[in-house]
């Protein structure tokens, strides 16, 4: 089930029927994209590798989930290049929002079927699953097999609804402002968790985490895939001349 919810999101490209033609030096390259697609293919790979095996240092070889929000960035961009953003944030929200109210909605009524107090025990776990002030909370019976992984399409999620607000703050801020933004943020976020004794604020705190950590990444992959487009466009321009 969660491979179906995930990978037509990793996979999913910008309908080429909706781009327009290639003008001249300056048009955005139309079809698959070959870099990128490598740095998904490999993500997936590497993904299932470390469920299956979870050894430490496959983390350390290549950090799956960074280049995935990079990838996703990029993407976005490129399809911003042809519609407005919140013409292509409304299009991947339709694609993300439904299979994950489904999947809760499934797993809900199994946890409530196993464990009909669970409601009345665990009520801020559950609206956890409903509200992403946090990453989903284990609740009883599941244990943590049906919330875990749902930390990254809430992360996903939350990243694209802040997308037109960013894009809005990016005209004021040059890009060396934006990293030094982005890594003093990491760092406060970081010591405010490392300081926290409540088992409840350590988890919001480390939600806020995931949007700001990998927020960061996706903005990354916007402004390299602006970086790769000028690339190609002066190397197209030299070809025409």
């Amino acid at each position: 089930v969660l491979a179906l919810i995930a990978l037509p999101t990793a996979l999913s490209v910008t309908n080429p029927a909706e781009r327009p033609p290639p003008l001249e030096a300056d048009a955005e390259p139309v079809g698959r994209d070959g870099f990128l697609d490598t740095v998904r293919g490999i993500s997936i790979v590497r993904v299932m590798f470390w469920h299956a095996l979870g050894f430490w240092w496959i983390s350390w070889v290549f950090a799956a989930m960074p280049a995935v929000f990079y990838v996703s960035g990029a993407l976005v961009a490129k399809s911003v290049r042809s519609r407005p953003v919140a013409v292509v944030v409304r299009a991947r929200l339709r694609r993300l929002l439904p299979p994950y109210a489904v999947f809760v909605a499934l797993s809900l009524v199994a946890v409530f079927a196993a464990n009909p107090d669970v409601w009345r025990t665990h009520t801020v776990d559950v609206l956890s699953w409903i509200i992403p002030f946090q990453s989903p909370a284990p609740l009883p019976w599941e244990e943590g097999w049906l919330s875990t992984p749902l930390w990254f399409l809430r992360s996903l999620i939350l990243v694209l609804l802040a997308t037109p607000i960013a894009v809005r703050l990016s005209r004021f801020l040059s890009p060396p402002m934006w990293v030094a933004v982005w890594a003093l943020t990491l760092v406060s976020l970081d010591v405010a968790i490392s300081q926290q004794t409540s088992i409840r604020a350590t988890a919001v705190l480390r939600g806020v985490g995931d949007l700001a950590c990998f927020g960061g990444f996706f903005a990354l992959g916007i402004a390299g895939h602006h970086l790769r487009h000028e690339f190609a466009r002066l190397y197209n321009r030299g070809r025409i001349l």
